[in-house]
């Protein structure tokens, strides 16, 4: 994914237990605003309508890196990250799970945010590439992974180091091949 025109997925059901991962290149300086790299639903209709978001991933001109989500109770929860995480030119793998009590954020195969937090389960399009006002416009994005489980910290290192891919997996529900590649 170049970062040209976002992709949508149809409806997707998340569950309280999820993990996205995917690599991330920031290739132009990101909006001071933020740019919206991923997310479920759309958070431009603020968090009390049914159509929020279920998570958002996003970047900063700075180099911050945050999760929003609704918890179960339909709060918006956020992990946020300092500036200078994300550094231009860089691949990175970015990751984000739910695992029914903890929510965390993490780049390169580590945890760097954990909130005691849960996920709200429902079912709306996957957006890559953010949505009017926060598109992601600055970088390029492979290997976009969603299950339907937490993945374990070893399995996170497993893809950090070697990208073993099957359709076998379990719990794995979607991917966006790699057509860019990454080192």
């Amino acid at each position: 994914f170049n970062s040209v025109n976002p992709i949508g997925t149809a409806e997707f059901a998340n569950s309280s237990q999820f993990t996205t991962v995917f690599w991330l290149k920031i290739t132009s300086t990101p909006s001071i605003y933020g740019e919206r790299i991923i997310l479920q639903g759309s958070h431009n209709v603020g968090w009390s309508d049914e159509r929020a978001a279920s998570f958002g991933i996003a970047t900063w001109a700075d180099g911050r890196l945050a999760v929003s989500w609704l918890d179960e109770d339909r709060v918006g929860q956020v992990i946020g990250l300092p500036a200078g995480t994300i550094a231009p030119n860089n691949w990175y793998q970015v990751f984000f799970k739910a695992d029914g009590t903890n929510v965390s954020l993490g780049v390169n195969a580590q945890i760097l945010g954990t909130v005691s937090a849960t996920l709200a389960t429902v079912e709306k399009p996957i957006s890559l590439g953010g949505e009017s006002d926060y598109y992601f416009d600055s970088g390029l994005v492979d290997e976009l992974r969603c299950y339907e489980r937490a993945l374990t910290q070893e399995e996170i290192q497993q893809l950090y180091y070697t990208e073993a891919f099957t359709s076998e997996e379990k719990g794995f529900l979607a991917a966006v091949p790699s057509v860019l590649g990454h080192v």
